[in-house]
């Protein structure tokens, strides 16, 4: 039997090939036609013996209705590189269900409302081939996953999305250094004041020497603006409403959105500002 590199959508959870049957596949309540003419294609190219076209009718052996949340692999699903299950009902994330794709490159999870109080680095670190995370606007509960900017850990991640979350929390110095990470997009963190992804920009965009497009608007972000004369890729950069000052520095052709950031276009005054946690924040004057 030759196996395929699943690209799949909706639908489908995961297919793992045991003795030939499907397990742990999902279905969703209402199936779309694109869905179940991809599940039919599915089973007819595995020898999958179904008594009837229809996946969600109950009488697909091996197939569960939307059970909410996602199912821990019994054996790793090894050829699934491709996986997009956004806009989807899904309210659960077990810590071991990326175990079960170590060759996945590319994972949608946008869309859900997943509740999940924290993505661990031991969790995802499974997927060393990652070239693509995106969870925008899926619940997230956490501090910034900064273990997503390790080269080290994740050699060829090429997009991160996380946009529209609960993050919060500084974001490293040195984040995406020397790293593949062309699209970045940690903007519009719906959280309140005290609780925002923030840290110094020019501590980490300067070192992410691949970077196309940035979406960091709607943060805490604060300090000096980051030199990005050396990032000849770059093509946009959007670092509305953070706490930003000091002169942009970009190369000619950089589509740039500073807005919301009253003391950029000046230098950065001296202040001590005294947290709610006992923090405090320094702006140097240069």
């Amino acid at each position: 039997m030759a196996y395929q590199m699943w690209t799949m959508r909706v639908l489908v959870l995961a297919v793992l090939l045991c003795g030939g049957i499907p397990w742990g596949a999902v279905c969703a309540p209402a199936a779309n036609p694109m869905d179940v003419a991809t599940m039919q294609a599915i089973a007819k190219s595995i020898g999958w013996s179904v008594k009837s076209s229809d996946p969600c009718d109950g009488t697909w052996a091996g197939l569960q209705r939307d059970l909410g949340s996602f199912p821990v692999l019994p054996t790793p699903l090894q050829f699934l590189r491709n996986i997009d299950l956004g806009s989807n009902s899904f309210y659960g994330l077990h810590h071991d269900f990326f175990a079960g794709l170590p060759s996945l490159e590319t994972i949608v999870l946008d869309n859900n409302d997943l509740k999940v109080s924290s993505i661990e680095q031991a969790d995802v670190v499974p997927c060393s081939r990652l070239r693509s995370f995106s969870a925008n606007n899926a619940s997230l509960h956490d501090h910034f996953p900064n273990f997503f900017g390790n080269v080290t850990l994740f050699p060829d991640l090429e997009g991160l999305s996380l946009a529209r979350n609960h993050l919060w929390g500084v974001v490293h110095t040195g984040f995406g250094a020397n790293s593949k990470i062309s699209y970045l997009d940690i903007g519009g963190q719906t959280q309140n004041d005290d609780e925002k992804i923030d840290g110094h920009m020019d501590l980490f965009i300067p070192g992410m020497v691949n970077l196309v497009e940035a979406h960091l608007d709607h943060n805490g972000f604060s300090g000096l603006m980051p030199d990005a004369t050396q990032l000849v890729n770059l093509r946009f950069f959007d670092a509305s409403y953070n706490d930003l000052c000091g002169v942009p520095k970009f190369l000619g052709g950089t589509v740039v959105d500073l807005n919301g950031n009253p003391r950029v276009g000046g230098g950065c005054y001296l202040c001590l500002v005294i947290c709610t946690h006992t923090r405090y924040q320094y702006y140097l004057n240069r």
